[in-house]
């Protein structure tokens, strides 16, 4: 017997794209919340000022919504690298962890700018930047 997805009941299919909805949003805010709380556990080791919840929310917020431009960039730059088929490693890593580092530099920068709630000092945006390009580049190198 095949399976034929035109005669599920219409109960079945809003109950199927409920759940599914719901495993969405629930997937999206569970990641902002461990930013979130990684943010404050990582602006507390490194002495970064705040001047409340709202604002380091709002850093966060932003920050996923800057990231996602962010990660075009470097997807790009990844197709780029392999146009161009560069065939040393060290070649590779080097482009694409200086592309990763500046992309959030630049990402911490301008939010430190814009949010006047938040300071953080450039010697921290150096060493934040270099640990998250660091681990994006861990995150895609099976991909490189």
């Amino acid at each position: 017997m095949k399976y034929n997805p035109k005669k599920l009941p219409l109960r079945l299919k809003a109950l199927i794209i409920t759940l599914i909805t719901i495993g969405v949003i629930a997937t999206v805010l569970m990641t902002i919340g461990a930013l979130y709380f990684g943010f404050i556990g990582l602006f507390n080791l490194l002495g970064i000022h705040y001047d409340d919840f709202n604002t380091l929310f709002m850093f966060t917020i932003l920050y996923c919504a800057f990231s996602l431009i962010g990660e075009v960039v470097l997807k790009g730059f990844i197709y780029v690298v392999h146009y161009f088929k560069v065939k040393k490693w060290q070649i590779k890593w080097i482009f694409l962890f200086l592309t990763a580092f500046f992309v959030n530099i630049a990402i911490i920068s301008s939010l430190d700018d814009q949010l006047t709630g938040i300071y953080i000092h450039p010697e921290t945006k150096f060493i934040v930047s270099l640990f998250l390009a660091a681990l994006d580049l861990a995150m895609e190198w099976d991909k490189i």
